[in-house]
């Protein structure tokens, strides 16, 4: 038994010292669409309510062993080895302290050291040797120090160094006045009934004296499953201990933030250095959840996964949109919720855009995805596995289009869609509530996936929109945009077109209406059309009941081109108009929508 423990220690003895360059474990970095881990979760927010108190005498009940050791405290030295940890050699033994989810007590992990970079330490529970095998011990070590994911921010640059040029700076350990971060793989005891795994936590407990104490192991200490952290390979390991270090560095500068907040920056950290497999689908399927909400219970685990695709989508959308310099303000921010968003855009200096514009435009880029050129409405680094996923709507087609109010109770900050698809007609959508709403509008001609307009519409006033000749397809999310339950009251309705005015075209042979400006109209605007042949031309505009209010261009003959007449609707009532444009058998017609 002592040749073998000899053998093992001078295995990862020799392991250990081998140049990290020189190392040929195949990378194992895959197209982000390729897998998907659906179960992990982290640890951190697990261990908040917990009363330790409780589980210390649990401790005392359920495990005395453990227990004499935890309260042996410094006078054990393989519990704790104080200043001299940074002078011990690889294969030494150490107790560590560790909390079982399962049991709701503590337990004491006893690991070898395997491994020391220049500001970390690796330790492996001695009963999980074989499981931790040298090459993921290299691959990790390497991952750490000095090379991360192809698509990382850096990929010459360790998680360590990413992680601290985005997020900040770790705290100083108690012991060694220095950064060095000390890594404990074992498994995991988690509690989880069904589909969910804790891969990785970190303990605040760990950075109060243990003098004080007695569960904290006086560390900046990370812990990392041995077991199902394997499952995905080791690019799911390494995009836990990723995730895991910024959870160290948030308390290091924010100990009291919310957890959706602070894991939705661990989640873009496992981005940022290449290693994401997360997807949002469980967000994009049920848009309509109280953006904040977190979930501390191993029992509803499909509540917990749907928190943290919600977090990481969020967090990402702002890491793409405003960079690095924002995610460091973001991280360190003093206020919590939509407030955070706001002080970390003040302090890079973009007093130009509010919380509400961005929310706004995310509710957009989860239904557009990256079917657009402009960056406020689409994600660069997609989430999801097939092109074709997107938010989830409600969707009527032709004359399905209910005649009938609608409610949706919004939870705070949640999404609702609705997508019509080929109306029978112009569609109405008035909104009754004044409840505290936006509305965004994605609009779409022909089949096309790239939305053909993109903006806000005023749910004060009635939403109209043009019919199968403007769009084949409009989608609208409604947003919550308060922390409190809203329930919107809403009509959606399709109008046939005025009887004897005319079916509406677009333009075509060089005749047709192109684009009414500004729209939907206030007190004037200008109306732009384009003709061809000799025939003399008639611009005029209905009101819905098919009356005649307007006449701009009266049986005038006009040369082929391009052309434009003002049109003044201030003596108008808001609503909606038809916009006629006749030349000889020819006619055109284009909805108007004047008030808003």
């Amino acid at each position: 038994m002592l040749h073998y423990r000899l053998g093992v220690l001078f295995l990862l003895a020799l392991i250990a010292s081998a140049t990290l360059q020189a190392q040929s474990v195949a990378d194992t970095d895959t197209d982000p669409a390729d897998t998907e881990s659906t179960h992990r979760v982290c640890g951190t927010d697990l261990l908040q309510g917990v009363d330790f108190n409780q589980a210390l005498a649990r401790t005392a009940q359920l495990r005395p062993a453990d227990y004499a050791r935890i309260m042996a405290g410094p006078k054990n030295s393989a519990r704790l080895l104080g200043v001299n940890l940074v002078d011990v050699p690889i294969g030494t033994r150490k107790d560590f302290i560790t909390y079982d989810y399962v049991a709701s007590t503590f337990m004491t992990i006893q690991s070898v050291l395997t491994y020391k970079g220049k500001y970390f330490r690796l330790w492996v529970d001695v009963q999980d040797t074989a499981r931790i095998t040298p090459e993921i011990t290299l691959t990790m070590a390497r991952a750490l120090d000095s090379i991360t994911g192809s698509t990382s921010r850096n990929p010459e640059k360790g998680i360590l160094e990413n992680d601290q040029e985005v997020f900040g700076i770790p705290p100083v350990n108690r012991y060694s006045d220095d950064y060095v971060t000390d890594f404990v793989f074992f498994d995991v005891r988690d509690g989880f009934a069904g589909n969910g795994a804790v891969l990785g936590f970190f303990s605040p407990n760990d950075q109060s004296d243990p003098s004080t104490v007695p569960f904290s192991n006086g560390l900046n200490l990370l812990y990392i499953d041995s077991k199902e952290g394997l499952e995905g390979g080791t690019k799911g390991l390494l995009g836990t201990i990723a995730h895991e270090y910024q959870h160290l560095i948030h308390y290091a500068r924010k100990q009291n933030s919310i957890t959706f907040l602070n894991e939705g920056c661990s989640e873009v950290a496992s981005i940022l250095n290449g290693y994401s497999d997360r997807r949002d689908a469980g967000y994009l399927n049920n848009t309509n959840v109280p953006m904040f909400r977190w979930t501390r219970s191993t029992s509803q685990a499909t509540n917990l996964l749907a928190d943290y695709t919600r977090s990481l989508t969020w967090v990402h959308y702002l890491s793409e949109q405003f960079g690095e310099q924002f995610l460091y303000q973001f991280a360190g921010a003093k206020r919590d919720s939509m407030a955070r968003v706001d002080e970390a855009l003040q302090k890079i200096g973009r007093t130009d855009i509010t919380w509400q514009s961005i929310f706004k435009n995310f509710a957009a880029a989860l239904y557009v995805q990256s079917n657009t050129a402009d960056p406020q409405y689409r994600f660069k680094f997609r989430l999801v596995g097939s092109t074709s996923t997107r938010a989830k709507a409600t969707s009527w087609t032709g004359a399905a289009v209910p005649d009938t109010n609608i409610s949706v109770k919004l939870e705070p900050f949640g999404i609702s869609y609705y997508t019509f698809s080929k109306p029978a007609g112009i569609v109405k959508l008035s909104f009754s509530s004044s409840a505290n709403i936006a509305v965004m509008a994605i609009l779409y001609k022909n089949a096309n996936t790239t939305p053909t307009e993109i903006r806000e519409v005023n749910p004060i006033s009635p939403i109209v929109f043009g019919d199968t000749a403007s769009y084949d397809r409009v989608t609208i999310a409604v947003l919550n945009m308060t922390n409190r339950q809203q329930t919107p009251v809403w009509r959606a309705s399709v109008e046939q077109l005025i009887s004897g005015v005319g079916t509406e075209t677009g333009v075509s042979a060089g005749f047709g209406i192109s684009g009414i400006f500004p729209h939907p109209l206030a007190t004037a605007g200008t109306v732009q059309f384009q003709t061809t042949g000799s025939q003399p031309v008639t611009v005029e505009l209905f009101n819905v009941q098919g009356e005649r209010v307007q006449l701009m261009v009266d049986n005038q003959q006009l040369a082929s081109g391009q052309h434009q007449v003002a049109m003044q609707t201030s003596t108008l009532a808001a609503g909606t108009y038809l916009l006629r444009l006749r030349q000889g058998a020819r006619t055109a017609v284009r909805q108007v929508v004047v008030g808003q």
